[in-house]
């Protein structure tokens, strides 16, 4: 897990725009995220982003653990490495938001990115201690959601 030396403070904005991360199925924008909780705004987490200074080691110290591949023949265990790295660019992309990050400074895409990657740990262990693929983990998100709209619609639909 990366560390904050400096504060609790940014270890919780961390900590609650992962969760964020993880919780949101669409949008993953900071703006967004701001508009969502009452803790932190905007500019808040884009000083996060563009300050924190997570360093590339660190952050591939707390999910190489994550990435498992099997030892076998040299060719098959090079096939099974792409592979995994190849399903986790996917999964990566697909459930945590990676390429949606709007900020335009270089530290706080890594940041960002940093964010994802760990959200992507919590989904992949929380995956495999339920027996589900972390597709269908941020699928159930908004499952309860759905069934109290079709039984009490917010909005009803009223054909013209």
């Amino acid at each position: 897990m990366i560390t904050f030396t400096h504060s609790q403070k940014k270890e919780n904005l961390f900590s609650d725009y992962c969760q964020f991360l993880i919780a949101s199925v669409t949008n993953w924008t900071q703006t967004y995220f701001a508009a969502r909780t009452e803790k932190w705004s905007h500019d808040q987490l884009n000083r996060f982003l563009r300050n924190e200074n997570i360093s590339s080691s660190e952050l591939w110290q707390s999910v190489k653990d994550d990435i498992e591949y099997d030892d076998v023949d040299a060719t098959i265990q090079e096939c099974k490495v792409r592979w995994k790295i190849e399903q986790f660019h996917r999964e990566i992309k697909q459930v945590t938001g990676i390429g949606k990050c709007q900020c335009r400074k270089l530290r706080a895409q890594r940041n960002h990115i940093a964010c994802c990657f760990q959200v992507w740990v919590c989904l992949t262990r929380t995956a495999r201690a339920v027996g589900r693929t972390i597709y269908e983990l941020k699928d159930s998100l908004l499952d309860d959601y759905l069934r109290y709209q079709l039984s009490n619609p917010s909005i009803i639909f009223k054909t013209a």
